[in-house]
């Protein structure tokens, strides 16, 4: 028998909500870094101007934004007696695979040193986090759900 008490839905939401603001605010972390070492100019890169890495990183941005979704539907459909920590845990997996192309963005200009291979990066995942930020409606909708 468990001493502590599950937190409720406001508490679970407002987690999940302040996760999600903090990695929107990596992936800016992210796209200050690489405007910043644009403008200083960095040591050369592995695959200097290379912007078919650039092309890679973006399909497998869009591929884990799109896997993003469908771990959160399988996350919502598991058995959880709590319907707060179901929906916490499926928000906070698609919200750190939504923020995995901007991590992808700074590896690719780290490797070719082309900030346009990193920016389209940065503005998937913000557009990502933005779709799969929680919100408070739809939680209080799927919490009554089974």
């Amino acid at each position: 028998m468990s001493v502590v008490q599950p937190l409720g839905l406001n508490a679970q939401y407002r987690t999940a909500a302040i996760v999600a603001i903090g990695l929107m605010m990596s992936v800016l972390g992210f796209w200050s870094v690489v405007a910043i070492l644009a403008r200083r100019g960095m040591p050369t890169p592995a695959f200097a101007g290379n912007a078919q890495v650039g092309h890679l990183a973006l399909a497998l941005g869009v591929i884990v934004v799109v896997v993003a979704g469908m771990m959160r539907r399988a996350a919502l459909k598991q058995p959880v007696a709590q319907p707060a920590v179901r929906l916490l845990t499926a928000s906070i997996i698609a919200c750190a695979l939504a923020e995995f192309p901007g991590v992808l963005g700074l590896v690719a200009y780290v490797l070719t040193g082309l900030p346009g291979a990193a920016y389209p990066l940065f503005v998937l995942a913000l557009a990502a986090l933005v779709f799969y930020f929680p919100r408070r409606g739809q939680w209080e909708e799927w919490a009554k759900v089974p």
